[in-house]
């Protein structure tokens, strides 16, 4: 029996979610999110926290991290 409660969960817990975090790791990708992030908050202000839901290894929570160093993050999947 399956530790996993959905077929969801399973697939990402297989090797298809293996070789995704494997194609989707490195400097690039954190350079591309610092990047996204950066223009998506150029004009917000007052940001204190942000939540990602299925943030998988949590490239765009480190971006955040990086650009707001005091913002309250968190993040599951």
């Amino acid at each position: 029996m399956s530790q996993f409660k959905t077929e969801q969960e399973n697939f990402w817990a297989g090797e298809f979610g293996n070789e995704y975090i494997t194609r989707n790791s490195g400097t690039k990708i954190l350079q591309r999110k610092l990047y996204t992030w950066k223009k998506v908050t150029s004009n917000i202000n007052n940001l204190n926290s942000c939540i990602e839901f299925g943030s998988n290894v949590g490239y765009n929570l480190i971006a955040l991290e990086r650009l707001f160093p005091s913002l309250s993050l968190s993040g599951g999947s």
